[in-house]
């Protein structure tokens, strides 16, 4: 399964994911596209100072995400699918 079918099952779920810039994320994932750009919605992201920010509406570039965490049942739900 490739990583981005992961990101895209997670659609209006909770994610957690980290940046290139060291900051932390969390938020509900509205949308996803094929260059793994994300629509968040109240996302608390915190800096690498540990300074927390919370924005209501977010929109993350794929190309500034380091790492994506999603909740490992989406596994499970990917294979019962095939």
């Amino acid at each position: 399964m490739y990583p981005l079918t992961l990101v895209r099952l997670s659609r209006n779920k909770y994610i957690n994911f980290e940046l290139k810039s060291g900051s932390k994320c969390r938020g509900f994932l509205k949308k996803c596209d094929l260059l793994m750009n994300l629509h968040i919605v109240n996302m608390n992201m915190e800096d690498i100072d540990g300074q927390v920010i919370f924005y209501k509406e977010c929109y993350v570039r794929g190309t500034s995400i380091k790492t994506v965490n999603v909740d490992p049942s989406l596994l499970h739900l990917q294979s019962s699918k095939q």
